[in-house]
């Protein structure tokens, strides 16, 4: 069994040279889904999954 990595917003902000707000915004608008943030810090956390949507929408973007 595999353990899928998670990735923080700023991760994948970092990753695809975008905003955060730019994140917040797709998931605002459905395109994105976070997992669950942590209960302390309300941070943010995607999958691998997420992390393959964002590119493909980012691919369509262009």
């Amino acid at each position: 069994m595999t353990v899928e990595k998670i990735f923080t917003i700023s991760e994948l902000a970092t990753m695809f040279d975008i905003s955060s707000r730019t994140i917040r915004y797709y998931e605002e608008i459905g395109m994105l889904t976070s997992e669950n943030r942590d209960s302390m810090t309300k941070q943010r956390s995607y999958t691998n999954r997420e992390r393959r949507r964002l590119k493909m929408i980012l691919r369509g973007k262009n």
